[in-house]
């Protein structure tokens, strides 16, 4: 069990690994992307349906999956400058 801290801490990374994840995002949306981009953003947006869906029973494994969206996003964010 988590204390109500470490519920408060968790909720607050996950919000700022899934606000970091669509801001990078955001940030390529007019890019021409190959297909192996365009399946990087698939599974980031997968990450971050699951991340939202796992927020309300499940703060740990929305952590895990936002955070894995949000290094997918900065990394393709990154390989196309």
């Amino acid at each position: 069990m988590l204390s109500a801290q470490q519920k408060q801490e968790l909720e607050a990374m996950v919000h700022k690994r899934i606000t970091s994840a669509r801001l990078s995002l955001a940030s390529i949306q007019n890019r021409s992307l190959n297909p192996e981009q365009k399946a990087a953003v698939t599974q980031i947006r997968v990450f971050l349906d699951q991340a939202e869906d796992a927020r309300k029973n499940d703060l740990i494994r929305a952590n895990n999956l936002a955070e894995r969206a949000d290094v997918l996003a900065r990394d393709l964010v990154a390989g196309l400058r």
